[in-house]
């Protein structure tokens, strides 16, 4: 017998026991043999390096789905237990009946899938001969892989977007805090003043002849301001609050 220690606690165990005496984790020696857990992605992704998607055999399969249909082709079949697709393609070279083809989804480790294709030339109505011509039957099949590539990649480029402008909004917002709290003490310039406008959901635009006056303009409505000295009690009063409760929102969000 062994001492080995818990990577939970710490503490000194028996390499025999099942789990730790302290902390009740359960003991290394007792799940290095084990499979891992399976993931559960909110959407998939794909791995140019091993050429694998990585999900759940349905999402998978429904990600073939909408390749095929995004091919303006005929689905014929899922089935998420055998993890294969089928479908018909409209007339070919070799067949005016089309293709039969079929993707088969193949889970190589725990939540990673390996999609293969196959095809051929239908031979129907009557047709004689049907000419599969420089193996476009398999071609079909290994279209409809590509564009399962390309449907994940734009989720990608769609979330990375996203994010990115999530990114923004939140600078942007944590800013207007910060000038929040600098507008208490002292006035602010002009394009700072607009800034906490715009945070608010409207605008600053200058009125007059020689630009003396100021409006601030949200959902159609106008609020004359007067000077450009005369902004900070105004904006003390409506704006500042407005942002600083708004914040308190976000916060109880996240919390």
């Amino acid at each position: 017998m062994a001492l080995i220690k818990c990577s939970e606690c710490g503490r000194e165990i028996s390499d025999k026991a099942a789990a730790c005496p302290g902390c009740g984790a359960p003991a290394p020696a007792m799940t290095a043999g084990l499979p891992r857990a399976a993931p559960s992605p909110s959407h998939i992704t794909y791995d140019a390096q091993t050429d694998t998607f990585a999900g759940t055999m349905a999402t998978v399969v429904k990600l073939a789905m909408r390749a095929i249909q995004q091919l303006d082709w005929k689905l014929d079949s899922a089935n998420e237990n055998l993890g294969l697709v089928t479908f018909q393609t409209g007339m070919s070279f070799g067949s005016w009946s089309g293709i039969s083809g079929s993707l088969n989804i193949e889970e190589i480790e725990i939540g990673h899938f390996k999609v293969s294709g196959t095809g051929k030339q239908n031979l129907r109505g009557g047709q004689l001969i049907a000419l599969n011509i420089a193996g476009e039957a398999q071609g079909k099949a290994r279209k409809a892989i590509e564009v399962m590539k390309q449907l994940v990649s734009s989720v990608a480029d769609k979330e990375s977007r996203r994010a990115s402008e999530e990114g923004v909004k939140k600078e942007r917002h944590l800013h207007a805090l910060a000038l929040c709290s600098e507008l208490k003490q002292k006035p602010i310039d002009l394009r700072s003043y607009m800034l906490l406008a715009e945070q608010a959901g409207g605008c600053i635009e200058a009125r007059g002849l020689f630009i003396e006056n100021y409006v601030y303009i949200k959902n159609g409505k106008i609020t004359k301001l007067g000077k450009l000295e005369e902004l900070r009690p105004w904006f003390v009063e409506n704006i500042v609050s407005l942002i600083e409760k708004d914040a308190q929102g976000r916060s109880g969000r996240a919390d």
